[in-house]
């Protein structure tokens, strides 16, 4: 049992250290996404300290000028803690949300102006010193912001090694919405609460707070600049396309697959448009009399399906050359055949030859940076339509200078 004690204490010992650093690395790229943002862009930070009050920063006063003002209002006011948290509502609802919204944010919360206001060359030296992509520095060097700038006091308590970092990790979330002000408050509210609280219990104390803050969502205008699709990527199996911006569209979207799978699972096809019969390509009335459906898919694989397999198309502006003022609304659509969808939309597999031979199992590569198994790289490979050789050098892997 000694032994076991033992083991577990350098377990728990090293978790520590490990929450220690990662809170320091935190607070370091903090700081370098601090300092290239102020090189170019104070004026736009100084944005986020404007919270509509009284007792705002003077015009042209810095960021730490403003946060250190913000804790000396802290330390004046540490003994009513307590108080706060039983009357969060009428301390916390002063401070009011004032997050603005620049050219290039991608989304209405203070980690999106971050993201806007960072520098692309700074992120990409960073990207190349850290081994990473572009985005994933941008991403990571702006939540690191919020925290050095908006929750200084959990951040450095979590560096000291008082607090487990999963306190972060839950509580973050949670401020996406809130505003410089509101974001301070809370880092005041966290630092009154005992460290020894169980994490659930941590987590709905904080979540409480938060909730008595007069957070405004986002506004119409501002969702709708913000729209854009993500793709996350998984092990090379499994993925996630997430579309995010104005609900109504996204609503209608969504029903439209949904309306489409269930008239076919309940063999409604005479109100859909069938092509492919037989005795012609045109279109024809597929009545439940004439045909019966028998796809064995469920209504989420079928809308899956459907979403995947849809042609993109949108309606754009156009002008006339030479004639001002002549501006025309066109639609326009994704090509479903010629050389430029093959150029510009092409899914990139790189399989070995031993792979495709079945001589072994070894993975594939998708789109240059996403492994994917054996079974799955073979499966896309017999539906290419341009073949590429590469020769690499088999005790390096390294491509060679010989054309393939």
């Amino acid at each position: 049992m000694a032994g076991a004690a033992e083991a577990l204490e350098e377990i728990v010992g090293g978790h520590r250290v490990a929450d220690r650093l990662r809170a320091l690395q935190t607070e370091r790229l903090g700081r370098f996404g601090l300092r290239t943002i102020l090189a170019e862009h104070e004026e736009e930070l100084a944005l986020l300290w404007d919270s509509g009050s009284e007792g705002n920063p003077a015009d042209g006063e810095t960021i730490t000028n403003e946060r250190g003002r913000a804790d000396r209002r802290s330390s004046a006011g540490r003994e009513r803690n307590t108080d706060q948290q039983n009357s969060a509502g009428s301390t916390a609802s002063s401070a009011v949300r004032a997050i603005p919204f620049l050219d290039g944010q991608r989304e209405p919360t203070l980690r999106g102006i971050f993201a806007a206001l960072l520098p692309f060359e700074d992120l990409t030296t960073l990207a190349g010193a850290l081994d990473s992509s572009v985005p994933s520095a941008r991403f990571e060097t702006a939540r690191a912001l919020v925290l050095l700038v908006g929750m200084p006091r959990l951040l450095s308590t979590v560096g000291s090694g008082i607090l487990p970092h999963d306190r972060i990790d839950r509580i973050l979330p949670k401020t996406h919405l809130l505003s410089m002000p509101q974001l301070h408050l809370v880092d005041d509210f966290i630092a009154s609460l005992d460290p020894r609280l169980s994490l659930g219990r941590y987590t709905a104390k904080v979540s409480e707070f938060i909730a008595s803050l007069d957070v405004a969502g986002p506004t119409p205008a501002q969702v709708r600049r913000s729209r854009g699709v993500r793709l996350y990527r998984g092990d090379g199996v499994e993925g996630c396309l997430s579309l995010h911006g104005p609900l109504p569209e996204l609503e209608a979207f969504y029903q439209r697959g949904r309306a489409v799978g269930r008239a076919l699972l309940r063999n409604q096809l005479e109100a859909l448009d069938v092509r492919g019969l037989p005795g012609g390509g045109e279109p024809a009335s597929a009545g439940a009399a004439q045909f019966e459906h028998v796809d064995d898919r469920s209504l989420q694989q079928i809308v899956f399906d459907l979403l995947t397999g849809a042609v993109p198309r949108t309606e754009t502006s156009v002008e006339v050359r030479g004639a001002e003022g002549a501006r025309h609304t066109v639609r326009v659509s994704c090509p479903t055949r010629g050389s430029w969808l093959r150029k510009q939309a092409s899914v990139n597999v790189t399989v070995p030859v031993t792979t495709l031979m079945r001589m072994d199992e070894r993975p594939g590569v998708l789109g240059g940076h996403a492994p994917i198994p054996a079974e799955t790289a073979r499966e896309i490979a017999a539906h290419g339509t341009i073949w590429n050789r590469k020769l690499t050098d088999p005790s390096i892997g390294v491509v060679l200078d010989e054309a393939g």
